[in-house]
């Protein structure tokens, strides 16, 4: 992976801030990511090679032959990004679009999502790359988020050697948490929203 370049859309979420350092300083890989404006100088410092502002610039003119893409908004990035007349990934590329990480809310509560857009482009990349892999269009793949012991204490050990830094927006204590979720649906968090549980012998 080492010298290859990744795109990783909404730098500035939790999954993205932690996708930029670890693309950077773990597997050296040329990162480029979407975010607004002011996050840029930020996001640079976290690793990012290139960022490009979501408001006024558009990444498919921008991005051109890139090894992999990681999505964690594809109800914003995936029509556009695997179009048909997309160069952003390379045939032979891999788009990952990462579930249940960072997300709006439509006004009736559900996530918002491409929803079958999704569905059918996962049913049609995987069918031609059995075909013809790596010839025609690019891998791909959903990614659960989900808890994994080895892969926390992978980050953890990252953390501990400064290679990686976390990057908490906001920390709420335990019986606040409804106001941690309503932060987290007024959107733009940079980084992770953190919960603290403090016992009464702490306080």
């Amino acid at each position: 992976t080492r010298g290859k370049k990744i795109l990783i859309h909404a730098g500035a979420g939790g999954v993205g801030t932690f996708g930029i350092q670890y693309a950077k300083h773990v597997l050296g890989m040329y990162v480029a990511t979407t975010a607004s404006k002011e996050k840029a100088p930020f996001l640079k410092n976290l690793g990012a090679d290139l960022v490009i502002d979501y408001r006024t610039q558009d990444f498919t003119k921008i991005v051109k032959d890139y090894d992999a893409v990681l999505d964690t908004m594809s109800f914003l990035y995936e029509a556009r990004t695997l179009q048909r007349n997309s160069h952003v990934l390379k045939r032979n590329g891999h788009y990952l679009n990462i579930m249940s990480s960072d997300w709006t809310t439509l006004s009736n509560g559900m996530e918002n999502a491409l929803g079958l857009g999704s569905v059918w482009n996962l049913a049609r990349h995987k069918l031609v790359n059995i075909m013809l892999p790596g010839m025609v269009l690019p891998r791909y793949d959903f990614c659960m988020v989900e808890p994994n012991g080895k892969q926390l204490q992978l980050a953890l050990d990252l953390l501990a050697n400064g290679k990686i830094q976390s990057v908490i927006d906001q920390t709420f204590p335990l019986p606040k948490v409804a106001d941690a979720h309503a932060r987290l649906e007024e959107g733009h968090v940079t980084g992770k929203i953190a919960i603290a549980h403090i016992h009464d012998d702490d306080s």
